[in-house]
C-alpha cells in the first residue's frame, strides 16, 4: 500500500511541476477531444468506486477492505481533482453515473454491514477496475498527448495492482 500512496505522490509532483502545468487556461493546454474523453470516461468509471468505497469505510467489515477501500476512496478523490482541473463540465457538474453503475451504487447502499455487503462490495470494485482499466488501455492505444499518456500509464499499473489486490481479497473471503 506505501508503494500506492508513493505513486501516487510521485504522480501529483509531476502534475504540479512548472512543465506538466495541466489547469492553465490557455487554449493551448486544454486537452484535445481524445484527452477529454479519456479524461471524461475514468471520471464517470471512478465515480462508482469512490461512492462504493465511501459506503464500504462504514459498511466493510473486514479490516483489510475497510483499508482498500479507504485508499481507493482517497485516490479516486486526488484523479478527480486532477482531472476535474484539466476538462471543463458545464456548472461544474459531477461525473456522470451510467445506469449500470448507478445500479452497484444503489445495492451497495442497500447492503447491510457484514460478509454479504464485503463480497458485494469486491464484485463491484473488480467490475469497476476492469472498466477503468479497459479506458486507460483504450486511451494508450491512440492517445497522443505526452503528458495524458504518462498519466494513464501510472492510473493503468495502479489499476493492474488493485485487481491483483481484489483478487487476494476475494479468495480470502471463499
Amino acid at each position: 500500500m506505501n508503494r500506492r500512496q508513493t505513486l501516487s505522490a510521485l504522480s501529483l509532483a509531476a502534475i504540479a511541476a512548472p512543465s506538466f502545468a495541466l489547469a492553465q487556461a490557455s487554449d493551448q493546454n486544454r486537452p484535445s477531444a481524445a484527452e477529454g474523453e479519456h479524461i471524461t470516461a475514468t471520471l464517470d468509471a471512478g465515480k462508482m468506486t469512490l461512492e462504493a468505497s465511501r459506503v464500504a469505510l462504514s459498511k466493510a467489515t473486514d479490516p483489510a477492505i475497510k483499508r482498500f477501500a479507504q485508499l481507493e476512496a482517497a485516490e479516486q478523490e486526488t484523479i478527480a481533482e486532477v482531472f476535474s482541473s484539466r476538462v471543463e463540465r458545464s456548472q461544474n457538474a459531477p461525473p456522470k453515473v451510467d445506469a449500470d453503475a448507478k445500479s452497484a451504487i444503489d445495492s451497495v447502499h442497500a447492503q447491510q454491514a457484514g460478509p454479504a455487503f464485503d463480497k458485494a462490495y469486491l464484485a463491484g470494485q473488480m467490475e469497476g477496475h476492469r472498466k477503468l482499466l479497459a479506458i486507460q488501455e483504450a486511451y494508450l492505444s491512440n492517445g497522443r498527448d505526452p503528458r495524458q499518456r504518462g498519466l494513464a500509464m501510472l492510473m493503468r499499473g495502479h489499476i493492474k495492482e488493485h485487481i491483483l489486490e481484489l483478487e487476494v481479497l476475494q479468495k480470502d473471503m471463499a
